[in-house]
């Protein structure tokens, strides 16, 4: 690659957008994008200054379908734009290091010097205290996070709204966690719902998804039998939600042995949901 076309591939990388740039699954690559290996190559030969944006700016594109985790991790690996180490702590926690995540996402809040980067390296911060079952610490960077978003204005760029609605749901989504960790399923219940109805307009099916499995167990943990019951029988055929499914009914044989098709490798949330549901039957 000539560094002309290294130039090439730095400039189209300006001009990406995600629908979800935040988020922990697909972020919708919005419109025409560079190839992987030509931003690849590009990182490897620019000058570190540039190869830091163009990391910063591109890595997403590993978490379009098909996901290459092990991939982004090379692209962002040494680089220094908060950007590329808010990526580079994304890849770390889905790669199952909680510790280099939070590492990374220190890095990358003592470097972030805009209200957008502030609000990601929170992010990352509160979702690998989540990880970490760190209930409090996760509840700090989600108001921090919160915090900084509120500051962004024009900074989000050419379409504002839409993306402090996007990092809007995202905090919500770690205000919610964060309760619901500490225990306070009521208040977890209420974010929850508000995270669901911002998904909805934002348009995040995904998420949507993610936020009817959460109110579904948080509801069955409060007592809201009925209300988790509506929920849960929207997740189709993931074990753990059918066998939550299935105590909610009364059918306790079925929850017994859906729960024992689990897989044992679950995210703290949902390995503390199939735990409770254990010692429940």
């Amino acid at each position: 690659m000539t560094p002309d076309e290294t130039l090439v591939v730095l400039e189209r990388s300006r001009g990406l957008r995600f629908a979800f740039p935040s988020s922990f699954g697909n972020p919708g690559l919005e419109g025409d994008a560079p190839e992987r290996e030509e931003v690849a190559e590009a990182v490897r030969v620019l000058e570190p200054q540039a190869a830091d944006e163009l990391a910063g700016n591109a890595w997403r594109l590993w978490m379009v379908s098909p996901r290459d985790v092990e991939g982004g991790r090379t692209v962002v690996a040494g680089r220094e734009s908060s950007s590329a180490l808010y990526g580079a702590g994304l890849f770390a926690l889905q790669a199952g290091n909680v510790a280099e995540s939070r590492r990374l996402n220190e890095r990358a809040l003592t470097v972030a010097d805009t209200p957008v980067d502030k609000a990601l390296a929170h992010i990352g911060l509160g979702r690998a205290a989540s990880y970490e079952g760190d209930a409090e610490q996760a509840l700090r960077h989600a108001l921090e996070a919160r915090e900084a978003a509120a500051a962004l204005g024009e900074a989000m760029g050419q379409a504002p709204v839409q993306r402090e609605l996007e990092l809007r749901r995202v905090v919500l989504h770690l205000h919610a966690q964060a309760v619901r960790l500490r225990g306070d399923f009521d208040e977890a219940a209420e974010l929850l719902e508000q995270s669901l109805a911002l998904n909805r307009r934002i348009g995040d099916e995904g998420m949507v998804d993610v936020e009817q499995y959460n109110l579904g167990f948080v509801n069955l943990r409060r007592g809201e039998v009925e209300t988790a019951v509506r929920y849960l029988a929207e997740m189709g055929d993931d074990p753990l939600a059918a066998a939550a499914l299935a105590f909610a009914r009364g059918e306790l044989e079925t929850a017994r042995a859906l729960l024992d098709q689990v897989d044992p490798d679950l995210p703290p949330d949902d390995r503390a949901e199939a735990e409770w549901l254990r010692t429940q039957l």
